[in-house]
């Protein structure tokens, strides 16, 4: 009876990484119409960005825990503060690499490598793709929320949403109108969209919460 309790859980997370690869896959197949400095670019600045989701993935994913006992134990007041507490942190660190990235996209991207047309594409790509950083910190808090209480439908919905059903369709619709710049635009317009759909979910599971503690 565990074991499928389990899967289910742990399913929308598997599924997240899996819909990562393909979106990468995706904006690279688009990118290459724009010739191998803009692949290049574009793989340099997602590498640069990826070190600020990892560590908003992190930090998200390390009170998976005391959200999930916390709720257990019908504590909701302490479970809010967590929240909101690692909502607040996560935020920070995100606005700070947002404008580390844009402020110095240059140099970041002439650290991996000092190739001028690949340096000019990748400086010309991050910043946009930086934006993303503070969303993707909401969208992952809300996602822990759901797999730590067992919400698991609401979970899958945001993972499926945020890369797959959202990103690659408007990597090809902005690449039509913006080229480069278009398909990283994407990356932040699709981490809105899931904020919004999320936040319903989520407004919907504090309600519920709210209604759990009056009847303890």
């Amino acid at each position: 009876r565990i074991v499928p309790e389990l899967l289910a859980t742990g399913a929308p997370a598997c599924l997240s990484t899996s819909l990562a690869m393909v979106s990468n896959i995706a904006a690279n197949l688009f990118m290459s119409s724009y010739g191998t400095a803009a692949v290049a670019g574009l793989g340099i600045a997602k590498k640069a960005n990826t070190l600020a989701f990892n560590i908003n993935m992190g930090l998200t994913q390390g009170v998976l825990p005391l959200i999930g006992y916390t709720y257990a134990a019908k504590n909701y007041d302490r479970m809010k503060k967590t929240i909101f507490f690692t909502l607040g942190v996560s935020v920070c660190f995100s606005v700070t690499c947002t404008f580390i990235y844009r402020s110095f996209a240059s140099p970041i991207i002439r650290f991996f490598i000092d190739e001028p047309e690949t340096v000019k594409e990748g400086t010309k790509l991050l910043p946009t793709l930086a934006i993303a950083v503070v969303f993707c910190a909401m969208t992952f808090l809300m996602n822990t929320i759901f797999q730590a209480t067992g919400k698991k439908l609401y979970s899958l919905v945001t993972s499926v949403l945020r890369k797959g059903i959202f990103d690659i369709p408007l990597m090809y619709l902005f690449g039509k109108m913006w080229q480069e710049t278009g398909i990283v635009v994407a990356t932040p317009v699709s981490e809105v969209l899931s904020i919004i759909v999320a936040g319903i979910l989520l407004f919907k599971f504090f309600k519920t919460v709210k209604v759990k503690g009056k009847n303890a």
